[in-house]
């Protein structure tokens, strides 16, 4: 599959949004964003409040989104209380209720290819282990088919 040039642009945009004076959840005030992307031409992320704070985005590969995904569970779980916000945009697959999010090394293992991927049914089923009472999941992905 190609590279989307709008995930990157849509992932940082929904950042800003969180961390601007837009986001309001006076119960539930934001206490952290992780940000990772794949982009042709990585750059840092730019605090939207002041323009100044730059900080480093991670590469959206399997290795950080793993890890990113055990911190988030573990932030979560800090506080039954906790809102937990999880976004993915950019492609994936599906096969019935099954649907793969692919990170920018999907397809790494031509034997199993989907070894690099989230299976977002077992995400969610993972995550409802999770004390955040909480949980929003934005998925912006096509659902192509798997070929053979």
């Amino acid at each position: 599959m190609e590279q989307l040039t709008s995930p990157p642009i849509s992932a940082r945009l929904f950042a800003s949004w969180l961390t601007s004076e837009n986001f309001r959840n006076p119960t539930k005030p934001l206490a952290s964003v992780a940000l990772l992307l794949s982009e042709a031409a990585p750059a840092p992320f730019l605090d939207p409040r002041n323009g100044a704070s730059k900080f480093d985005v991670a590469l959206a590969d399997s290795a950080n989104v793993r890890l990113a995904i055990t911190e988030f569970f573990k932030r979560g779980d800090e506080n039954a209380d906790n809102l937990l916000i999880f976004y993915f945009c950019g492609h994936g697959i599906a096969a019935g209720t099954d649907t793969a999010l692919l990170l920018s090394d999907y397809g790494a293992n031509p034997l199993n290819a989907l070894e690099r991927a989230i299976d977002f049914r077992r995400l969610r089923i993972g995550m409802g282990r999770c004390k955040a009472s909480e949980q929003c999941f934005f998925i912006d992905a096509c659902r192509a088919s798997p070929t053979r």
